[in-house]
């Protein structure tokens, strides 16, 4: 190895725990739970990084979604030994729950604007038991627009944080 792979090495190394040092900057002051925690962790005491596990995308309070989310793909770059473990375990399975779950969530905010036109999704939005009650789909096949009903969203975008839906069946008469 010549010394410019080494410094190149050296270098790379260090850019972890630098960037590290620049995180903890800012998350200092908006997570600072995350920032002792992870200096109270083995990661911390290894000179591991942020910009390990997270990438170094994300540089300022408004590109946090550039920030990567680590999954066992990540950890076993380090940890492949306990990986496997982690995929022949329980856990993976509620991991991969998760995982539908969150999607499922982001299909049911794509399909509602379509469930007024297509009777199938709008049973969908239903619970079994109600998805029998002929009064009930009468009352959904009616034309009733309003910003009171239906799939609200307060502030939860991919680009922001925090916020919530709330569903609020059609028809529901304030």
């Amino acid at each position: 190895m010549n010394i410019y792979s080494k410094i190149v090495s050296i270098l790379f190394l260090l850019s972890g725990f630098l960037l590290a040092d620049i995180c903890s900057d800012c998350h200092n002051k908006t997570s600072p739970g995350v920032v002792s925690d992870w200096k109270a962790s083995k990661h911390y005491e290894e000179d591991v990084g942020c910009a390990d596990c997270h990438g170094g995308n994300h540089t300022t309070m408004t590109d946090f979604s550039k920030s990567e989310i680590p999954t066992p793909t990540t950890c076993a770059e380090c940890h492949e030994e306990q990986v496997e473990q982690y995929k022949s375990g329980k856990h993976s399975i509620a991991w991969a729950a998760m995982k539908a779950m969150r999607a499922q969530c982001r299909a049911q905010e794509l399909l509602y604007p379509v469930a007024s036109i297509l009777k199938p999704i709008s049973q969908y939005f239903l619970e079994l038991h109600a998805r029998e009650d002929a009064e009930l789909l009468e009352k959904l096949a009616q034309d009733r627009p309003g910003a009171e009903v239906g799939l609200l969203n307060a502030n939860n975008t991919r680009e922001s944080r925090g916020g919530f839906s709330l569903y609020i069946p059609e028809y529901f008469n304030p």
